[in-house]
C-alpha cells in the first residue's frame, strides 16, 4: 500500500537589535521543524548584512529538499526586511554545504566568497535581485 502525504510549512523571520531568527513551522500542528539564527551586522553606510550563526532542520526532513526551500524563503524574507547581503556561516556542515551549493547553482546572485583559507562564505546580494 502506498500512502502519499503533503507537508506544508510557514517560514517566520523575526529581527531583534542585532540578531535574527527564522523558524519553519508545520502548518498542521504548529510544530517547529527548523530554525536559522544569526547576527545582523551594520556597516558605516547603514546597510545591513545578515549572517547565519546556526541552522537546524529536523532529521526526519533531510533529503526532501526542505532545507533548500527553508533557506531560500529565509533569504527572501531577510532581503524584504532590508538586508543588503545574506551570508552563510564560515563553518558549514555537509547538509548546509549541499544547500548553499544548490542555491549557488540555481540563483545568479549567490556566490562563494574566499577572503582567506579560514574566511570563506556564501553570499546573496540584493543588488542582483533574488529568488
Amino acid at each position: 500500500m502506498i500512502i502519499q502525504a503533503t507537508l506544508k510549512f510557514e517560514v517566520v523571520v523575526a529581527t531583534h537589535e542585532d540578531t535574527f531568527d527564522s523558524k519553519m513551522i508545520e502548518i498542521v500542528g504548529g510544530k517547529e521543524q527548523g530554525e536559522i539564527k544569526g547576527t545582523i551586522e551594520r556597516i558605516k553606510t547603514g546597510e545591513k548584512i545578515y549572517v547565519i550563526d546556526t541552522s537546524d532542520l529536523d532529521g526526519k526532513l533531510h533529503g526532501l529538499n526542505l532545507g533548500f526551500l527553508f533557506y531560500t524563503a529565509t533569504i527572501k524574507k531577510c532581503l524584504d526586511l532590508g538586508a543588503e547581503e545574506f551570508r552563510s556561516s564560515y563553518i558549514l556542515n555537509e547538509y548546509s554545504k549541499g544547500v548553499w551549493n544548490k542555491i549557488e547553482r540555481n540563483y545568479y546572485n549567490c556566490s562563494l566568497v574566499e577572503r582567506s583559507k579560514k574566511v570563506t562564505y556564501y553570499c546573496v546580494k540584493r543588488d542582483k535581485e533574488i529568488l
